[in-house]
């Protein structure tokens, strides 16, 4: 089935298209294109331990070689040349459309956010992220326990809080495989203390301080 509504054999060898994937491209600033595509076309594997072997190791794979443009294009023109993939994307699949709603508390956790917005939106990832920004943990904590927001990130001092006080579950942690970054218990004791080991001592009193967890006796 095309299109236009007629039916062509599906070993055609022009078959009509419905939706094509445009190539991979890369873009810059429209100031900045002419030395880009410059840049571009004098980069090799020549020399493997060079920056220009980097760069290039970063933009292709091993069977994708950079193609420089008769001349540079605005995005929206280049994808264009792929047929029904800008219409593809204009609309949302999600019936009743809806977004997860990302309540971040710092100027950089709202950057990387609305980033990871974009990226998602562009991959069409759905449902859509949206971002909010509240002035303290707290209120983003509130907002979530009210479904006002859908997620927040909290360091693992504010973990119990956000699960014994805001009644919220965790979705994903960060788990590191070295063991200089993960917590370290620390036993603090008084200067005269005849304590020198564990064994067989009552824990009194434990608190964080700077990602090391003190204990008191």
């Amino acid at each position: 089935m095309c299109p236009d509504g007629h039916l062509q054999p599906l070993d055609t060898s022009h078959p009509c298209v419905w939706v094509a994937k445009p190539w991979p491209a890369i873009a810059s600033k429209r100031s900045e294109a002419e030395n880009v595509q410059t840049l571009l076309d004098n980069l090799s594997h020549e020399d493997e331990e060079s920056w220009q072997n980097a760069l290039l190791n970063l933009i292709e794979t091993y069977h994708v070689n950079v193609t420089s443009l008769d001349m540079a294009v605005p995005v929206d023109d280049f994808l264009d040349q792929a047929v029904g993939f800008q219409s593809a994307y204009s609309f949302p699949s999600c019936n009743p459309p809806r977004s997860i709603i990302f309540c971040t508390t710092s100027l950089i956790q709202h950057a990387k956010c609305s980033w990871l917005q974009e990226a998602s939106s562009v991959f069409g990832i759905e449902p859509n992220l949206q971002c909010i920004r509240a002035e303290h943990l707290d209120r983003c904590l509130d907002d979530t326990k009210h479904k006002v927001a859908d997620i927040v990130l909290v360091d693992q001092n504010e973990r119990v809080k956000a699960q014994r006080d805001y009644f919220l579950k965790p979705l994903l942690y960060e788990y590191s495989t070295q063991l200089s970054d993960r917590y370290v218990v620390l036993a603090v004791v008084n200067a005269e203390s005849k304590i020198h080991n564990f064994d067989g001592k009552f824990v009194s009193t434990i608190f964080i301080f700077n990602s090391k967890l003190i204990v008191y006796f």
